[in-house]
């Protein structure tokens, strides 16, 4: 859980100080790709990604400045669309499907960073379950338990991060899909708040889970993270933000500097238990914590009822209009018999039932900031169960803790703090209240540094 300059940092220094050509570290990074026994990709882009290194390439032999992320390569998920290269979505739906006009705005921003991207990540079927097999590429393995799922629905990227294929991955979280596979693989996380990037795709539509989901990265490190997300949150990927966001590399620095926050902890969130070897973890991270400085009050959950239905109805919701106006015109028909279900019973709802369905969101969001009042950020188990084998991968019961945040539109990151007894890693949830991103990035920043300095076992 290093908090120093981050790796991305560290790239970007080796391709300008010419330690690295940007076509050397794209040929091995595409032979490793090519053997990835995990199946992290849907598709490689060899010649593009060998193009854009002999770009940088040359704007650093002319002395130009080919941008602030020059070299660092990129997993681009299987939602995102890169000009020309086909995006499936994770399903047959869209294998026919024209390729998009040009590029999602956060691929965009980030190749006008520097940004080499390697090829698209795999991911679940339109994003529905928090694992990252589909009908087009397959199961993807996790990273060091090849018989476990890496996590979803942004898995493909996760794990080509964390066997060092690439620097950085794309990813989107509209139920937990950035912190589900960063937890699930040992790597940190952070979810903004809905409406500091721009979800809009290389069509120039907006996601189909409006405010439900934030589109984001996956890097190994916060500093990583941050710094990414602040090159972003300056380029045309927030070209339609409905609002900004203070640097979040300062917000780091703030808690690397600051003293100890006084924070909730809330082992339950009321729907789900969590396993005895994640909560074990978990506390004893808490225990690091507090022993720090840190001033933690345990707190009660958020009611007995699972808020997953309510979850479903929007996302379906969403999903059905999507599906229905996409200029791609995806074959409906061909989509997987399970999310046709889905979409069938959850994604038809009169006017009535989404005002009920709004109510009750607004009830969760009220709950949550009313444990919030006092303390600068919630923590919580980030998954409740280990990554599960793959047979049992589909079923949510392991992922309870995550979609609440996106009901409530929180910001909500995830820090790696141990692993199981049987080695699988354990991830530690913070999160605030809408719009309070910087609070959640201190307090990690805060907390990554106490775990490592303490020297904890985690």
């Amino acid at each position: 859980m290093s908090t120093a300059r981050g790796h991305i940092i560290r790239r970007v220094g080796q391709l300008r100080s010419r330690e690295v050509r940007a076509t050397e570290a794209v040929t091995l990074a595409l032979s490793r790709a090519h053997d990835d026994p995990c199946n992290a990709f849907v598709t490689l882009t060899d010649e593009y990604a060998l193009r854009r290194a002999v770009h940088i390439d040359a704007l650093l032999d002319a002395d130009r400045d080919p941008g602030p992320l020059a070299g660092v390569m990129v997993g681009v998920k299987d939602v995102h669309d890169v000009a020309g290269i086909n995006t499936y979505h994770g399903s047959r739906a869209f294998a026919g499907a024209p390729t998009a006009p040009s590029s999602s705005p956060l691929v965009q921003g980030l190749e006008d960073a520097g940004v080499i991207v390697l090829g698209k990540t795999s991911t679940s079927e339109l994003e529905f379950s928090a694992t990252s097999e589909n009908p087009v590429s397959g199961i993807s393995q996790h990273p060091t338990h090849p018989a476990h799922t890496p996590g979803g629905s942004s898995g493909g990227s996760a794990i080509a991060v964390a066997t060092g294929v690439v620097e950085l991955g794309t990813g989107t979280d509209g139920g937990g899909s950035l912190r589900i596979p960063a937890a699930a693989c040992g790597l940190t996380a952070l979810k903004l708040s809905p409406g500091h990037l721009s979800t809009a795709d290389g069509w120039g539509r907006d996601g189909a889970w409006g405010d439900l989901t934030s589109t984001g990265v996956l890097a190994s490190d916060l500093w990583s993270t941050c710094l990414t997300y602040d090159v972003l949150l300056n380029s045309v990927a927030s070209a339609r933000a409905t609002r900004t966001l203070p640097s979040l590399v300062d917000a780091v620095n703030d808690g690397l500097r600051g003293g100890p926050p006084r924070l909730a902890w809330m082992p339950n969130l009321g729907w789900a238990v969590a396993e005895p070897a994640v909560l074990d973890a978990c506390e004893r991270a808490i225990s690091v914590l507090s022993d720090a400085g840190a001033e933690i009050e345990e707190v009660d959950g958020l009611g007995d009822i699972d808020p997953a239905p309510l979850w479903t109805r929007f996302a379906a919701t969403g999903t059905h209009r999507w599906l229905q106006h996409h200029p791609a015109r995806p074959d409906q028909e061909a989509l997987g018999t399970t999310l046709k279900g889905i979409l069938e019973r959850w994604g038809s709802a009169d006017t009535r039932t989404m005002e009920a369905a709004n109510t009750d969101r607004h009830h969760l969001r009220t709950q949550l900031e009313e444990r919030l009042t006092t303390v600068t950020a919630l923590l919580s188990p980030t998954i409740v169960a280990p990554a599960p084998v793959h047979a049992d991968a589909a079923r949510a019961a392991w992922v309870r803790n995550t979609y609440v945040f996106n009901l409530t539109g929180s910001p909500a990151g995830t820090l790696p703090v141990g692993s199981t007894p049987a080695g699988l890693p354990v991830g530690l949830q913070i999160a605030a209240a809408n719009g309070r991103d910087a609070d959640v990035v201190r307090t990690m920043g805060w907390a990554s540094q106490v775990l490592q300095t303490l020297g904890d076992d985690t």
